[in-house]
C-alpha cells in the first residue's frame, strides 16, 4: 500500500489502476468516492490524475487531507510520466459492468449513487471530512438554502429551479423547525441575490467564503438544508445532521440522479410538471437557432 501521498515524484506502482478527477467540488467528491470504490474492488492502489481539474482554482483545497489516504497516489499528468500514454479510457456507467481486468484502463466520470458511496466508503454521512478545516458555524435554527446559477443559465437539461420551488420548499421547512436565519449558498452571488429580491424571497445572508470547501462545511452545519440541483448542495446536505429538501427530478433530463441518489426518506419537491417536455423544447429552440443563424450568415456571405 502507498504510505503516504507523493505528488509527482513517483513511478506508477504495478497493479495500480487509473482515475480522471474531473469537475469541480461536487464532482471531485463523486469522484474521490468512486475511486475508493474502485480501489475496494479490485483490491489495487489508485493513481488519480489531476490534469482535468479546473486549474482557475489551483490545486484541490481537500488535497492536504488525502495524505492520511493509503490507497491513492495524485499525479499531475501533464508534468509527469506518472501516467502511462496509451491507457484505455473507460467512462463510468451503471449500466455498463467493470471490467475484469482494469490494467491499462483509465477510469473516468462517475456512477452518481448512493449504494457506491455507502460501499466506498470514503464519505460518511452526517460527517463533514475534513474537520481540521477551519470555516464558520451556523447558529441553531439556521437554514441553508442553495441557489445554483451560473453555467446552468445556458444548459438547458440541468434547469435552474423556479421561485415555486423555493418557495414551497420554505413552506415545508418552516413547518418542520423554527427557522431564525436563512443562509444563500451561491455560485453567483449578485444574479442571485437580484432573483431572490425579484421574487420576493425572502432571506438574511448570503455565504460570502471564496473557499469552496470551507463553504460546505459551514452549510454541513446547518439544521435544515434546501438543495440546488447540484452536486455541491448534495454534499452539503449528505454531511449535514439535518431535514433536506431535493428538487425532482434533480436534472430536467436525467431521473436516474433521483432514483440513484435521493432516498425515500428525503423531502422531494416537484420543480417542474413538464421535464421532458422543456428540456425537448429547449434542444428544438438551440437548434432552429443555430440553423437560422448558418444560413443567415451564407446570405450575408453571398
Amino acid at each position: 500500500m502507498i504510505a503516504k501521498i507523493d505528488i509527482l515524484n513517483t513511478e506508477s506502482p504495478r497493479g495500480s489502476i487509473f482515475f480522471s478527477l474531473q469537475g469541480r467540488l461536487g464532482n471531485q467528491l463523486f469522484g474521490l468516492a468512486n475511486a475508493h470504490y474502485l480501489s475496494k474492488f479490485y483490491g489495487a492502489n489508485v493513481i488519480i490524475d489531476l490534469s482535468d481539474l479546473p486549474t482557475d482554482a489551483g490545486e484541490p483545497e481537500w488535497l492536504k487531507f488525502a495524505e492520511e489516504w493509503d490507497w491513492a497516489l495524485f499525479s499531475n499528468h501533464s508534468k509527469s510520466t506518472l501516467l502511462p500514454s496509451n491507457l484505455i479510457k473507460f467512462v463510468l456507467d451503471e449500466s455498463t459492468p467493470l471490467p475484469v481486468n482494469p490494467t491499462g484502463i483509465l477510469f473516468m466520470g462517475f456512477i452518481p449513487s448512493m449504494e457506491i458511496i455507502q460501499k466506498s466508503g470514503l464519505f460518511q454521512p452526517h460527517i463533514f471530512p475534513f474537520t481540521s478545516l477551519e470555516f464558520q458555524t451556523l447558529e441553531p435554527n439556521s437554514l441553508a438554502v442553495c441557489v445554483r446559477r451560473g453555467d446552468y443559465n445556458s444548459n438547458p437539461h440541468l434547469g435552474i429551479l423556479p421561485k415555486k420551488y423555493y418557495v414551497k420548499a420554505f413552506k415545508i421547512i418552516r413547518k418542520k423547525i423554527s427557522i431564525s436565519k436563512t443562509i444563500i449558498f451561491t455560485d453567483d452571488v449578485e444574479g442571485t441575490r437580484d432573483f431572490l429580491e425579484k421574487k420576493r424571497i425572502i432571506f438574511d445572508d448570503i455565504d460570502a467564503q471564496t473557499s469552496a470547501l470551507c463553504a460546505l462545511g459551514t452549510l454541513s452545519t446547518a439544521s435544515a438544508v434546501i438543495c440546488a440541483n447540484s452536486t455541491f448542495s448534495f454534499w452539503g446536505a449528505y454531511f449535514a445532521k439535518a431535514p433536506y429538501i431535493v428538487p425532482h427530478p434533480f436534472y430536467l433530463s436525467d431521473k436516474d440522479w433521483n432514483k440513484n441518489l435521493i432516498r425515500s426518506s428525503d423531502i422531494k419537491v416537484i420543480h417542474t410538471h413538464f421535464p421532458n417536455m422543456i428540456y425537448t423544447l429547449n434542444l428544438v429552440k438551440r437548434r432552429i437557432t443555430r440553423i437560422w443563424n448558418r444560413l443567415f450568415l451564407k446570405k450575408i456571405q453571398k
